[in-house]
């Protein structure tokens, strides 16, 4: 096997030059000589570097950046772009007006917003609100109720509930940013940055989701390696993996052999759930080209298996908590598993004192077509 010899250092390519100058001359550092090579030296070796760093460009092991997707091209694969979150709002305010699209809400602390996708109307709804009691007026005085301490075993006695109406409205919101962070928690977006008198306030009964990062070098390169490593045997179980990933978007494929009987294949595929629907369509599609005659080829989508996770936490806020549990979910592949020891040893990085997983109480192994949907609760 042929290797590749390792660069040279700066020093030792200097000293190859100061080697070559007869013995009787002063090539000492500090020397005419020496002080004459030495940056010559120094330019042969950063001209040797950049030579090296072009070379492994070429490849797709090595490849990052913009090479790395013009190997794709060679392969027809294309880099699957980010996405932005998308997230159902609930706002409430005056009853019957109409709260126009792109409206822009956002969360505290944090630089990320929403608008709506279309304009909602708020429809007049009767709800309860719970608050303190109101004064009671007579013709001449204003009796106040006593006023409810601030905390402690008696606050919520003071506290009463009363029927108001008010108008409420659902509509779809879209992340202003894309990536994982516009996944917000549920009940965390709460500001208004438009101007509006018609709002009194909105949340987010459930959580965003559907964003997504720009696919990294590591997730291309491998869809790229899967392509050069195993070419087209004319419809074996690998054939259809390679041909479902050459469409734009999906991001995991697997192909059961047999699924529904002799001749029949069912390829599961991954991708942004908001997109689903269409990368379904696209991949079969594309396979009923593909595929040899007579087979009998359905496309699916991969299964969410939903785990509920419950931990306990001190030392850290429970949104960074929060942040840091599901960031740990993204690195669980298709069909691989939750340890709740590296659940704790993720939050005890994030600055945490203390740390303790009640759900799950072990490690829960995901179906083998199913990726995981956290249900995350922080104590």
């Amino acid at each position: 096997m042929t290797t590749v010899s390792s660069p040279e250092t700066f020093e030792q390519k200097l000293q190859e030059m100061l080697d070559r100058v007869p013995a009787g001359l002063d090539k000492r550092e500090g020397s005419i000589i020496y002080d004459a090579l030495a940056p010559i030296a120094l330019q042969l070796w950063i001209e040797e570097m950049k030579l090296r760093q072009i070379l492994e460009q070429a490849f797709a092991v090595k490849a990052e950046g913009i090479y790395l997707d013009y190997i794709a091209d060679d392969h027809g694969l294309k880099r699957i772009p980010a996405a932005p979150a998308k997230v159902m709002l609930q706002i409430d305010g005056t009853p019957n007006k109409v709260i126009p699209a792109k409206t822009t809400f956002g969360i505290l602390n944090a630089d990320i917003s929403f608008t709506t996708d279309t304009e909602v109307l708020l429809v007049s709804t009767e709800i309860e609100e719970t608050g303190p009691p109101e004064p009671v007026t007579t013709t001449s005085v204003i009796v106040r109720p006593p006023q409810p301490p601030v905390a402690g075993e008696y606050a919520s006695s003071f506290m009463q509930t009363k029927k108001v109406t008010v108008g409420r409205g659902l509509v779809m919101a879209t992340c202003k940013q894309t990536g994982v962070g516009g996944n917000v928690a549920a009940n965390t977006i709460t500001l208004l940055f438009d101007v509006n008198s018609d709002i009194k306030r909105v949340t987010n009964p459930e959580p965003a989701k559907f964003g997504m990062d720009l696919e990294t070098d590591e997730d291309l390169r491998n869809r790229i390696l899967y392509q050069k490593r195993n070419p087209e045997h004319g419809g074996t179980t690998s054939d259809y993996v390679r041909w479902a990933l050459t469409v734009t978007g999906v991001t995991y494929a697997k192909s059961i052999d047999k699924a529904r009987g002799i001749g029949s294949v069912d390829v599961v595929i991954g991708g942004n759930e908001s997109q689903i629907d269409q990368l379904i369509k696209e991949t079969q599609s594309f396979l009923d080209k593909k595929k040899p005659s007579g087979v009998d080829v359905r496309v699916r989508k991969l299964n969410q298996q939903e785990v509920d996770i419950t931990v306990k936490v001190e030392g850290i806020a429970k949104e960074l908590a929060l942040s840091t549990i599901l960031a740990y979910t993204r690195t669980i592949g298709v069909g691989g598993s939750i340890y709740p020891s590296k659940m704790i040893a993720a939050l005890i990085n994030a600055g945490a004192a203390d740390a303790s997983v009640l759900k799950p109480m072990g490690t829960v192994h995901l179906d083998g077509d199913s990726s995981i949907k956290p249900v995350v609760t922080i104590l």
